[in-house]
């Protein structure tokens, strides 16, 4: 028997009549990756030329995406300040290329998040510990768990970070891109969570800042993907309002 799975759940059930609101700053925050354990074990996260991190979105209590260099997202149908379930998880694909990608996403997707069950319920725990630090750690119903920071504490850390700058985000109507790291030129394409292309390819050079209209384009979430000549790519995302 899984005992901490009845024991969780034994804990959702006497909690119901408690539940409160999540915290906004779950929703207001950037969240990152930053440490991942399966089975009592740390997995080793492979940044490598598909992607430089790995973000978390909540979209209010509605729901949630999150991708390596492919992306998951899900319906979050209950959201407390404890706990959020899921109702099944869509695949979005991009180009991905490598064998350590693939088997992390293996893990992280279908371990961790339970890509291919259809409800599954998370706990959580955000800590503090300064004003502008935020940890959060989601425990799922198998004991699994995964630690994610905010950019602060991405930066107190140290940890990799994503090779371009979005601001502001959520965005109205203008987007601007700033690059980081990047020596060579390549290209930025935005996709709808569709995996369609939602405007035509903008070429860059070196670590310009590009600048995108947006003006026209339907609200919602868009990922941002950058691909340079020496065939690095990154992933990001927006939120068009």
């Amino acid at each position: 028997m899984n005992y901490f799975r009845t024991f969780v759940l034994f804990l959702c059930f006497i909690g119901v009549g408690n539940a409160q609101d999540p915290d906004p700053v779950l929703f207001e925050n950037d969240w990152f990756l930053t440490e991942l354990v399966i089975d009592g074990d740390e997995i080793n996260i492979p940044f490598n030329s598909d992607f430089s991190s790995v973000p978390l979105v909540f979209e209010n209590t509605a729901s949630l995406y999150t991708f390596v260099c492919n992306s998951i997202g899900a319906g979050t149908p209950e959201f407390t300040d404890t706990l959020f379930t899921t109702n099944g998880f869509s695949l979005l694909t991009f180009n991905c290329s490598l064998q350590s990608t693939f088997d992390f996403e293996s893990i992280y997707f279908g371990d961790f998040y339970r890509e291919g069950i259809l409800n599954s319920t998370f706990f959580y725990e955000l800590e503090e510990p300064s004003s502008d630090i935020l940890w959060l750690t989601i425990t799922n119903e198998d004991g699994h768990s995964a630690r994610y920071g905010n950019s602060k504490a991405l930066s107190v850390q140290n940890v990799k970070g994503m090779s371009m700058a979005l601001f502001p985000n959520p965005v109205q109507n203008v987007l601007y891109i700033q690059l980081k790291n990047t020596l060579t030129e390549g290209r930025i394409s935005l996709y709808d969570t569709q995996g369609r292309l939602v405007i035509n390819p903008i070429n860059f050079s070196r670590e310009e800042l590009i600048k995108i209209n947006l003006t026209g384009i339907p609200s919602g979430m868009y990922f941002i993907k950058k691909a340079d000549t020496d065939g690095i790519s990154d992933v990001s995302w927006i939120i068009k309002e």
